[in-house]
């Protein structure tokens, strides 16, 4: 379970740092640009993806504890 909490954690920070890239100005070369619009847009679903596989898993676990 540590190592599952570790990776969702890792890839959120790295899902911020493409959404961050991808503010930042790169007139100067085309690939770059793309390339962070891309990591980007998943970053975002990936931050997503995470909160519904969390949320499924905490009304899971509510619910075994309410048993």
């Amino acid at each position: 379970m540590d190592e599952n909490k570790r990776n969702m954690l890792l890839s959120f920070i790295i899902s911020i740092l493409f959404i961050f890239a991808s503010l930042l100005p790169f007139s100067n070369n085309e690939y770059v640009y793309v390339i962070s619009k891309i990591g980007a847009a998943a970053g975002v679903i990936n931050i997503v993806m995470m909160n519904v596989f969390l949320y499924f898993q905490s009304k899971k676990t509510g619910h075994l504890l309410n048993q």
